[in-house]
Protein backbone atom coordinates (compact mmCIF):
# COMPACT_ATOMS: atom_id res chain seq x y z
CA UNK A 1 0.00 0.00 0.00
CA UNK A 2 2.83 2.30 0.81
CA UNK A 3 4.23 1.89 -2.56
CA UNK A 4 0.74 2.22 -4.18
CA UNK A 5 0.43 5.68 -2.67
CA UNK A 6 4.37 6.89 -3.31
CA UNK A 7 3.65 6.16 -6.96
CA UNK A 8 0.85 8.51 -7.17
CA UNK A 9 1.89 11.17 -4.99
CA UNK A 10 5.18 11.32 -6.47
CA UNK A 11 4.89 10.09 -10.05
CA UNK A 12 5.04 13.44 -11.49
CA UNK A 13 8.10 14.45 -9.76
CA UNK A 14 11.12 13.51 -12.43
CA UNK A 15 9.06 15.46 -14.45
CA UNK A 16 8.98 18.39 -12.57
CA UNK A 17 12.60 18.74 -10.89
CA UNK A 18 14.20 16.10 -13.53
CA UNK A 19 15.15 12.28 -13.67
CA UNK A 20 18.56 11.92 -11.43
CA UNK A 21 17.20 14.14 -9.25
CA UNK A 22 14.35 12.34 -8.39
CA UNK A 23 16.69 9.16 -8.08
CA UNK A 24 18.94 11.16 -5.75
CA UNK A 25 16.53 12.61 -3.34
CA UNK A 26 14.31 9.23 -3.09
CA UNK A 27 17.82 7.51 -2.21
CA UNK A 28 18.40 9.86 0.34
CA UNK A 29 14.98 9.41 2.11
CA UNK A 30 14.64 5.64 1.72
CA UNK A 31 18.28 5.89 3.42
CA UNK A 32 16.81 8.28 6.35
CA UNK A 33 13.65 6.12 6.60
CA UNK A 34 15.87 2.82 6.78
CA UNK A 35 17.29 4.59 10.02
CA UNK A 36 14.22 6.06 11.36
CA UNK A 37 12.72 2.17 10.75
CA UNK A 38 16.15 0.54 12.82
CA UNK A 39 14.65 3.25 15.89
CA UNK A 40 11.54 2.03 15.80
CA UNK A 41 9.96 1.49 19.51
CA UNK A 42 7.30 -1.01 18.30
CA UNK A 43 5.07 -3.29 15.86
CA UNK A 44 2.88 -0.29 15.32
CA UNK A 45 5.59 2.47 14.85
CA UNK A 46 8.08 -0.10 12.45
CA UNK A 47 4.97 -0.75 10.56
CA UNK A 48 3.73 3.24 9.62
CA UNK A 49 7.44 4.05 9.19
CA UNK A 50 7.61 0.84 6.41
CA UNK A 51 5.18 2.04 4.96
CA UNK A 52 6.67 5.49 4.09
CA UNK A 53 9.66 3.62 2.98
CA UNK A 54 7.56 2.11 -0.03
CA UNK A 55 7.24 5.46 -1.41
CA UNK A 56 9.69 5.24 -4.31
CA UNK A 57 8.62 5.60 -8.18
CA UNK A 58 10.58 3.57 -11.21
CA UNK A 59 12.20 6.63 -12.26
CA UNK A 60 15.45 4.43 -13.51
CA UNK A 61 13.41 2.64 -16.48
CA UNK A 62 12.57 5.78 -18.18
CA UNK A 63 16.26 6.99 -17.15
CA UNK A 64 18.06 3.82 -19.03
CA UNK A 65 15.25 3.80 -21.63
CA UNK A 66 16.32 7.47 -23.03
CA UNK A 67 20.19 7.25 -22.82
CA UNK A 68 20.25 3.95 -24.37
CA UNK A 69 20.94 3.35 -27.95
CA UNK A 70 17.95 1.92 -30.71
CA UNK A 71 19.59 -1.11 -32.00
CA UNK A 72 20.57 -2.68 -28.62
CA UNK A 73 18.28 -1.13 -26.11
CA UNK A 74 16.14 -3.98 -25.46
CA UNK A 75 19.40 -5.71 -24.14
CA UNK A 76 21.14 -2.82 -22.83
CA UNK A 77 18.18 -2.05 -20.13
CA UNK A 78 17.67 -6.10 -19.59
CA UNK A 79 21.24 -6.66 -18.49
CA UNK A 80 21.02 -3.42 -16.40
CA UNK A 81 17.95 -5.45 -14.46
CA UNK A 82 20.26 -8.22 -13.82
CA UNK A 83 21.37 -6.33 -11.09
CA UNK A 84 18.18 -6.12 -9.49
CA UNK A 85 18.01 -9.78 -9.01
CA UNK A 86 21.41 -9.41 -7.99
CA UNK A 87 20.81 -7.63 -4.99
CA UNK A 88 18.02 -9.15 -4.12
CA UNK A 89 19.99 -12.11 -4.05
CA UNK A 90 22.55 -10.16 -1.97
CA UNK A 91 20.01 -8.78 0.18
CA UNK A 92 18.62 -12.14 0.95
CA UNK A 93 21.95 -13.91 2.38
CA UNK A 94 23.04 -10.56 4.12
CA UNK A 95 19.62 -10.16 5.79
CA UNK A 96 20.09 -13.91 7.14
CA UNK A 97 23.67 -13.26 8.16
CA UNK A 98 22.85 -9.83 9.93
CA UNK A 99 19.85 -10.72 12.02
CA UNK A 100 21.03 -13.89 12.75
CA UNK A 101 24.37 -12.33 14.02
CA UNK A 102 23.45 -8.83 15.20
CA UNK A 103 19.27 -8.21 15.02
CA UNK A 104 16.74 -6.83 12.95
CA UNK A 105 17.67 -3.51 13.71
CA UNK A 106 21.49 -3.77 12.01
CA UNK A 107 19.94 -4.67 8.77
CA UNK A 108 17.55 -0.97 8.43
CA UNK A 109 20.72 0.16 9.26
CA UNK A 110 22.95 -1.19 6.96
CA UNK A 111 19.98 -0.29 4.44
CA UNK A 112 20.53 3.27 4.88
CA UNK A 113 24.01 3.00 3.12
CA UNK A 114 22.51 3.52 0.05
CA UNK A 115 23.22 7.57 0.89
CA UNK A 116 26.49 7.20 -0.38
CA UNK A 117 25.52 6.74 -3.35
CA UNK A 118 24.12 10.29 -3.89
CA UNK A 119 27.34 12.04 -4.12
CA UNK A 120 28.67 9.67 -6.50
CA UNK A 121 25.39 10.00 -8.84
CA UNK A 122 25.36 14.06 -8.45
CA UNK A 123 28.68 14.07 -9.67
CA UNK A 124 28.79 10.69 -12.42
CA UNK A 125 25.24 10.95 -13.98
CA UNK A 126 23.93 13.58 -16.88
CA UNK A 127 20.46 14.38 -16.94
CA UNK A 128 18.58 13.63 -19.71
CA UNK A 129 18.97 16.51 -22.32
CA UNK A 130 15.65 16.10 -24.20
CA UNK A 131 14.30 16.81 -20.59
CA UNK A 132 16.71 19.50 -19.86
CA UNK A 133 15.56 21.07 -23.42
CA UNK A 134 11.87 20.80 -22.34
CA UNK A 135 12.43 22.64 -19.51
CA UNK A 136 14.00 25.52 -21.42
CA UNK A 137 17.61 24.97 -20.38
CA UNK A 138 19.03 24.65 -23.63
CA UNK A 139 22.74 25.18 -22.45
CA UNK A 140 22.71 22.46 -19.91
CA UNK A 141 21.00 20.30 -22.81
CA UNK A 142 23.95 21.13 -25.23
CA UNK A 143 26.62 21.01 -22.57
CA UNK A 144 25.12 16.94 -22.09
CA UNK A 145 24.94 16.06 -25.52
CA UNK A 146 28.93 17.39 -26.28
CA UNK A 147 30.30 15.26 -23.35
CA UNK A 148 28.66 12.47 -24.67
CA UNK A 149 29.77 12.87 -28.47
CA UNK A 150 33.19 13.38 -26.46
CA UNK A 151 32.84 9.84 -24.73
CA UNK A 152 31.16 7.60 -27.42
CA UNK A 153 33.32 8.97 -30.58
CA UNK A 154 30.21 8.49 -32.64
CA UNK A 155 28.37 10.94 -34.87
CA UNK A 156 24.99 12.72 -33.56
CA UNK A 157 22.09 10.62 -35.07
CA UNK A 158 19.18 12.04 -37.05
CA UNK A 159 16.59 13.20 -34.11
CA UNK A 160 13.51 15.55 -34.38
CA UNK A 161 14.87 18.67 -32.53
CA UNK A 162 12.49 19.78 -29.67
CA UNK A 163 10.24 22.35 -29.84
CA UNK A 164 11.18 25.76 -27.88
CA UNK A 165 7.75 26.31 -27.63
CA UNK A 166 7.08 23.40 -25.54
CA UNK A 167 9.19 24.76 -22.77
CA UNK A 168 8.45 24.59 -18.88
CA UNK A 169 4.93 22.92 -20.30
CA UNK A 170 3.07 21.66 -17.11
CA UNK A 171 2.63 18.04 -16.86
CA UNK A 172 -0.72 16.69 -17.85
CA UNK A 173 -1.55 13.10 -16.54
CA UNK A 174 -4.40 13.48 -19.03
CA UNK A 175 -2.66 13.16 -22.18
CA UNK A 176 -1.92 9.70 -20.78
CA UNK A 177 -5.76 8.46 -22.15
CA UNK A 178 -5.78 11.10 -25.50
CA UNK A 179 -4.88 10.04 -28.89
CA UNK A 180 -2.27 6.87 -29.27
CA UNK A 181 -1.80 7.13 -25.77
CA UNK A 182 -4.81 5.83 -24.93
CA UNK A 183 -4.90 2.43 -26.67
CA UNK A 184 -1.02 2.09 -25.11
CA UNK A 185 -1.90 3.29 -21.81
CA UNK A 186 -5.17 1.03 -21.84
CA UNK A 187 -2.97 -2.04 -23.19
CA UNK A 188 0.64 -1.59 -20.84
CA UNK A 189 -1.73 -1.16 -17.89
CA UNK A 190 -3.67 -4.59 -18.17
CA UNK A 191 -0.43 -6.53 -18.87
CA UNK A 192 1.35 -4.79 -15.93
CA UNK A 193 -1.56 -6.11 -13.34
CA UNK A 194 -1.56 -9.21 -15.40
CA UNK A 195 2.48 -10.05 -15.23
CA UNK A 196 2.71 -9.06 -11.54
CA UNK A 197 -0.73 -10.82 -10.62
CA UNK A 198 0.80 -14.23 -11.93
CA UNK A 199 3.94 -13.72 -10.38
CA UNK A 200 3.68 -12.26 -6.89
CA UNK A 201 0.64 -15.07 -6.91
CA UNK A 202 2.73 -17.94 -6.93
CA UNK A 203 5.42 -16.46 -5.25
CA UNK A 204 3.97 -15.21 -2.26
CA UNK A 205 0.75 -17.73 -2.07
CA UNK A 206 1.86 -21.26 -3.60
CA UNK A 207 4.77 -21.49 -1.19
CA UNK A 208 2.45 -22.01 1.86
CA UNK A 209 0.54 -24.83 -0.12
CA UNK A 210 3.35 -26.90 0.38
CA UNK A 211 3.24 -26.75 4.26
CA UNK A 212 -0.60 -26.06 4.38
CA UNK A 213 -2.73 -28.25 1.86
CA UNK A 214 0.18 -30.88 1.32
CA UNK A 215 1.68 -31.42 4.59
CA UNK A 216 5.73 -31.45 3.82
CA UNK A 217 8.36 -30.10 6.14
CA UNK A 218 9.91 -27.43 5.74
CA UNK A 219 12.85 -27.80 4.24
CA UNK A 220 11.95 -29.79 1.24
CA UNK A 221 9.07 -27.05 1.23
CA UNK A 222 12.17 -24.11 1.28
CA UNK A 223 14.21 -26.47 -1.57
CA UNK A 224 10.69 -25.91 -4.37
CA UNK A 225 11.30 -22.16 -3.41
CA UNK A 226 15.22 -22.38 -4.45
CA UNK A 227 13.95 -24.69 -7.77
CA UNK A 228 11.11 -21.53 -8.24
CA UNK A 229 14.02 -18.68 -8.07
CA UNK A 230 16.31 -20.70 -10.15
CA UNK A 231 13.52 -20.70 -12.60
CA UNK A 232 13.08 -16.80 -12.62
CA UNK A 233 16.47 -16.01 -12.71
CA UNK A 234 16.35 -18.13 -15.93
CA UNK A 235 13.73 -16.17 -17.31
CA UNK A 236 15.92 -12.81 -16.90
CA UNK A 237 18.69 -14.11 -18.40
CA UNK A 238 16.83 -15.56 -21.63
CA UNK A 239 14.77 -12.62 -22.40
CA UNK A 240 18.01 -10.53 -21.98
CA UNK A 241 19.37 -12.14 -25.00
CA UNK A 242 16.35 -13.03 -26.93
CA UNK A 243 14.61 -9.37 -26.56
CA UNK A 244 16.82 -8.14 -29.59
CA UNK A 245 15.74 -11.07 -31.78
CA UNK A 246 11.82 -11.61 -30.64
CA UNK A 247 10.83 -7.82 -30.11
CA UNK A 248 8.86 -6.69 -26.95
CA UNK A 249 5.02 -8.03 -28.39
CA UNK A 250 6.34 -11.08 -29.48
CA UNK A 251 7.82 -12.02 -26.73
CA UNK A 252 4.88 -11.24 -24.30
CA UNK A 253 2.35 -13.34 -26.57
CA UNK A 254 4.61 -16.49 -26.46
CA UNK A 255 5.40 -16.03 -22.49
CA UNK A 256 1.76 -15.55 -21.68
CA UNK A 257 0.43 -18.45 -23.80
CA UNK A 258 3.34 -20.84 -22.32
CA UNK A 259 2.24 -20.24 -18.54
CA UNK A 260 1.06 -23.49 -17.57
CA UNK A 261 -1.43 -24.32 -14.69
CA UNK A 262 -2.82 -27.34 -13.22
CA UNK A 263 -6.91 -26.40 -12.92
CA UNK A 264 -7.46 -29.88 -14.36
CA UNK A 265 -6.74 -31.51 -11.22
CA UNK A 266 -8.65 -30.95 -7.61
CA UNK A 267 -5.44 -31.08 -5.78
CA UNK A 268 -2.56 -31.48 -8.32
CA UNK A 269 0.55 -33.55 -7.23
CA UNK A 270 2.76 -31.72 -5.61
CA UNK A 271 6.27 -32.40 -7.69
CA UNK A 272 3.54 -31.65 -10.83
CA UNK A 273 2.94 -28.25 -9.29
CA UNK A 274 6.75 -27.37 -8.76
CA UNK A 275 7.25 -28.22 -12.45
CA UNK A 276 4.74 -26.57 -13.90
CA UNK A 277 4.88 -23.16 -11.55
CA UNK A 278 8.68 -23.31 -12.34
CA UNK A 279 7.90 -23.38 -16.14
CA UNK A 280 5.05 -19.95 -15.35
CA UNK A 281 7.25 -18.53 -13.35
CA UNK A 282 10.08 -18.24 -16.03
CA UNK A 283 8.41 -16.41 -18.03
CA UNK A 284 6.22 -14.52 -15.86
CA UNK A 285 9.47 -13.13 -14.55
CA UNK A 286 10.27 -12.22 -18.17
CA UNK A 287 6.91 -10.95 -19.26
CA UNK A 288 7.45 -8.39 -15.64
CA UNK A 289 11.04 -7.35 -17.03
CA UNK A 290 9.78 -6.55 -20.63
CA UNK A 291 6.78 -4.81 -19.71
CA UNK A 292 9.40 -2.58 -17.62
CA UNK A 293 11.01 -2.35 -20.84
CA UNK A 294 8.43 -1.22 -23.03
CA UNK A 295 6.18 1.56 -20.78
CA UNK A 296 8.88 4.11 -20.73
CA UNK A 297 9.35 3.41 -24.79
CA UNK A 298 5.84 4.49 -25.73
CA UNK A 299 5.06 7.41 -24.07
CA UNK A 300 7.24 10.95 -24.96
CA UNK A 301 9.87 12.99 -22.77
CA UNK A 302 7.28 15.37 -21.42
CA UNK A 303 5.28 12.56 -19.79
CA UNK A 304 7.51 9.26 -20.04
CA UNK A 305 8.33 8.94 -16.07
CA UNK A 306 5.24 9.90 -14.96
CA UNK A 307 3.55 7.42 -17.53
CA UNK A 308 6.08 4.55 -15.80
CA UNK A 309 5.06 5.37 -12.52
CA UNK A 310 1.20 5.40 -12.94
CA UNK A 311 2.06 2.14 -15.11
CA UNK A 312 3.35 0.55 -11.73
CA UNK A 313 0.61 1.22 -9.86
CA UNK A 314 -0.66 -1.65 -11.04
CA UNK A 315 2.40 -3.73 -10.22
CA UNK A 316 0.82 -2.73 -6.65
CA UNK A 317 -2.42 -3.27 -6.90
CA UNK A 318 -1.60 -6.67 -8.19
CA UNK A 319 0.95 -7.54 -5.48
CA UNK A 320 -1.93 -6.42 -2.89
CA UNK A 321 -4.17 -8.81 -5.09
CA UNK A 322 -3.00 -11.64 -5.52
CA UNK A 323 -2.10 -13.66 -2.34
CA UNK A 324 -5.21 -12.41 -0.92
CA UNK A 325 -7.07 -14.04 -3.91
CA UNK A 326 -5.42 -16.96 -4.45
CA UNK A 327 -5.90 -17.61 -0.37
CA UNK A 328 -9.93 -16.77 -0.96
CA UNK A 329 -9.79 -19.31 -3.31
CA UNK A 330 -8.42 -22.18 -1.52
CA UNK A 331 -10.18 -21.24 1.69
CA UNK A 332 -13.59 -21.08 -0.43
CA UNK A 333 -13.00 -23.13 -3.62
CA UNK A 334 -10.25 -25.49 -4.44
CA UNK A 335 -6.17 -25.33 -5.63
CA UNK A 336 -7.42 -26.04 -9.00
CA UNK A 337 -9.39 -22.32 -9.11
CA UNK A 338 -6.34 -20.54 -8.00
CA UNK A 339 -4.48 -22.23 -10.88
CA UNK A 340 -7.83 -21.45 -13.09
CA UNK A 341 -7.63 -18.22 -12.09
CA UNK A 342 -4.11 -17.37 -12.88
CA UNK A 343 -4.53 -19.48 -16.23
CA UNK A 344 -7.14 -17.10 -17.33
CA UNK A 345 -5.07 -13.72 -16.28
CA UNK A 346 -2.30 -15.61 -19.04
CA UNK A 347 -4.19 -16.02 -21.86
CA UNK A 348 -5.95 -13.04 -22.05
CA UNK A 349 -2.71 -10.91 -21.93
CA UNK A 350 -1.64 -12.52 -24.50
CA UNK A 351 -4.93 -11.38 -26.51
CA UNK A 352 -3.83 -7.83 -25.68
CA UNK A 353 -0.23 -8.01 -26.01
CA UNK A 354 -1.28 -8.63 -29.36
CA UNK A 355 -2.44 -4.84 -29.74
CA UNK A 356 0.93 -2.78 -28.18
CA UNK A 357 3.58 -1.47 -30.34
CA UNK A 358 6.71 -2.92 -31.42
CA UNK A 359 9.53 -1.15 -30.57
CA UNK A 360 12.26 -3.14 -31.62
CA UNK A 361 14.99 -0.76 -33.14
CA UNK A 362 13.43 2.04 -32.86
CA UNK A 363 14.27 5.82 -31.73
CA UNK A 364 11.99 6.93 -29.01
CA UNK A 365 11.53 9.77 -31.03
CA UNK A 366 10.13 7.96 -33.69
CA UNK A 367 8.04 5.96 -31.09
CA UNK A 368 5.96 8.27 -29.36
CA UNK A 369 4.66 11.36 -30.83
Amino acid sequence: MGQLVGGVCFGWLPERIGRVSTIRSTTAIYAVLSLVCAASWNYSSLLLFRVLLGGEVPVVAAYINELAKAKTRGRFFLLNEQTYSAGRLVAALLGVWVVTHFGWRYLFRVGALPALMVVFLRRSLPEFPRWLASQGRFDEAGDVVREMELQTREPRPPTRAVDPTRAHKTLDWKELFRGVHRIRTATTWIIWFAAFLLLNGLSYRVPTLYTTVYRLPLETALRYGLVWSVARFAGCIAVTFLIEWTGQRSWDILACLACLYLWFWSVPPARAVVVLTSVTLFFANSIAMVVLLHTPEIYPTRIRAFATSMAAVWLRVASIIAPLRAGFAVARSSLSMVFLVFGLTAWFAAFVARCTVETKGRLLEGIAP
